[in-house]
């Protein structure tokens, strides 16, 4: 195999669907929210400009 092959592979393997990640990411909160008797959430998310690494 090739090293642009092997490029490709890993390209199509680390592809993300956005419409699965939506549904897989609001079918885990609302199962956690009805397992833990919950009616609301805050969702703290992290990975903005602050968090990148330049070189």
């Amino acid at each position: 195999m090739g090293l642009r092959q092997e490029v490709s592979e890993l390209k199509s393997l680390m592809e993300i669907d956005p419409k699965a990640v939506k549904a897989s990411l609001k079918g885990f909160v609302r199962e956690s929210m009805e397992n833990l008797k919950r009616e609301g959430i805050i969702i703290g998310l992290s990975g903005g400009i602050d968090s990148c690494l330049a070189t």
